[in-house]
């Protein structure tokens, strides 16, 4: 499912849909270098966590904690992570996780010209070792595009998770 809103003309939102597929399809691959490229100087790659609360409790802003988070990246801390997945001691990584990012329901917002907020469900498979139970992981995840040097780059993504306690055995994957 595509939904947009209707400032939009069918490139551009081609476009930011061909961005999440070849995404997908890097990180699957275990391409990191390649996702690099598709981020901007300064993003902000974050995952708060999902607090579960009784219906009464009304003090909640879709039951996720301001001030907790499961990783909080921009550019450095995820060129260090990247830069570790390259070297022998990345154990969690060794061998490499076999994943899937399934994408959809995207709705794209045009903001002006050159940025769009993309929303998407996400349903994350890994696969590890020969492991008989995969994981499997959903999530939302709300995204600005940027549109720079002729491309757009991913300059925002907040993650949000269903689950409050996380089906995976680490998050050693980009998600």
């Amino acid at each position: 499912m595509i939904y947009s809103s209707k400032n939009m003309d069918g490139n551009h939102i081609n476009d930011l849909i061909d961005v999440l597929l070849y995404e997908a399809e890097i990180l699957d691959n275990h391409q990191y270098d390649k996702w690099i490229d598709m981020l901007t100087e300064d993003i902000e790659y974050k995952m708060p966590v999902r607090i579960t609360r009784e219906k009464e409790d009304k003090e909640t802003d879709l039951e996720l904690s301001k001030s907790q988070y499961h990783f909080i990246d921009n550019k450095e801390s995820i060129l260090m992570r990247v830069n570790r997945y390259k070297n022998e001691y990345a154990w969690s990584e060794n061998p490499p996780s076999r994943t899937k990012h399934f994408i959809t329901n995207v709705r794209i917002e045009k903001v002006n010209e050159t940025e769009s907020i993309v929303k998407s469900y996400v349903l994350f498979y890994r696969s590890r070792r020969d492991n008989a139970y995969p994981e499997i992981f959903a999530y939302e995840r709300l995204d600005k595009f940027r549109y720079e040097n002729n491309k757009w780059k991913l300059a925002k993504r907040n993650i949000i998770p269903e689950n409050s306690v996380l089906p995976l055995m680490n998050l050693s994957n980009f998600l």
